[in-house]
């Protein structure tokens, strides 16, 4: 029994033993600190939970500042340019503002280019074409049609030539007997970038009746003029007028059911609100004599 027991305390007194244990309580010390200072935390903060900020309107910087201010992340997925918008600023961000989102998300933005983006623009695409392939062409493209001037001859209301703002030739009709070719590269021009057009009159090239654009709202009076192969001439604006849009068309010149060459310009005069008189024209069908607008706009465009 002696023995054993002496056994006993050289084997545990022994230096093998003592590393043995020294290991093993080290090993259990490790376990513990990763327990209670890593495993257990993130366990416990498995419903934690972060509003999102609205960042829209804000730079990348800024929005990077406040995101990583609540541990979330920034990520740009996207570039698209609006020329009403400052240049550099985030335009959307997904989630929405407001969200909640578990820490370190990442928050993708699109945001607005510092310049225009340059267009592309081809012979084929819009010489020869008619005015409404091309007007959906250019708001597919981001361009805008600028003034339209007619000239004899070509099927009507096709294009026969394009010519930029400062009047720089774009593309013209190649004549193939003058051994003109049909150019192949592009035109580039940028988004936003407004378009004149030359239009051919057709075959009836004389003097074509003028639309009544009376009591019509600015928008649909610009339609009819455009529809009709005119263009729309000086705007004059009466008082109070937020609403551009929706304002009201009071006079024009030429006045309607006069004749004027395709491609004239038409004037109008505008007012904020729908006058009584053209509720009365909506009633009757028809305009009573000796009805005007002049007073409403205290001489404006006589």
């Amino acid at each position: 029994m002696k023995s054993f027991f002496k056994f006993l305390y050289y084997f545990l007194s022994s230096k093998l033993f003592l590393k043995n244990m020294g290991m093993m309580i080290g090993i259990a010390l490790l376990s513990f600190v990763l327990l209670f200072w890593l495993i257990l935390p993130s366990y416990t903060r498995h419903n934690e939970s972060i509003e999102v900020p609205d960042i829209k309107g804000l730079s990348v910087k800024n929005a990077e500042r406040q995101l990583k201010s609540r541990k979330l992340r920034l990520v740009v997925t996207d570039t698209i340019y609006n020329a009403k918008r400052n240049p550099g600023i985030i335009l959307k961000q997904s989630p929405e503002a407001n969200s909640r989102v578990k820490p370190n998300r990442s928050i993708y933005l699109t945001v607005n280019a510092n310049s225009a983006p340059p267009v592309n623009i081809y012979y084929n695409e819009i010489i020869g074409r008619p005015l409404n392939f091309v007007e959906k062409k250019f708001k597919a493209l981001g361009l805008k049609i600028g003034q339209l001037k007619y000239v004899d001859g070509g099927g009507e209301n096709t294009v026969a030539a394009a010519y930029t703002k400062d009047k720089t030739l774009i593309f013209k009709e190649a004549d193939p007997s003058k051994g003109e070719r049909r150019p192949k590269q592009p035109y580039q021009l940028k988004q936003g970038d407004k378009v004149d057009l030359e239009l051919y009159k057709g075959k009836d090239s004389g003097k074509k009746l003028v639309p009544d654009l009376s009591c019509k709202t600015f928008s649909e009076a610009e339609f009819i003029i455009k529809g009709n192969a005119f263009y729309l001439g000086t705007v004059s604006y009466g008082p109070n007028i937020i609403d551009t849009m929706n304002a009201y068309v009071v006079r024009q010149s030429p006045s309607a059911a006069s004749r004027a060459s395709m491609g004239a310009g038409i004037d109008i005069w505008l007012l904020a609100e729908k006058p009584e008189v053209c509720q009365e024209f909506e009633q009757q069908d028809e305009p009573s004599n000796g009805d005007t607008f002049d007073d409403d706009f205290g001489g404006v465009g006589q």
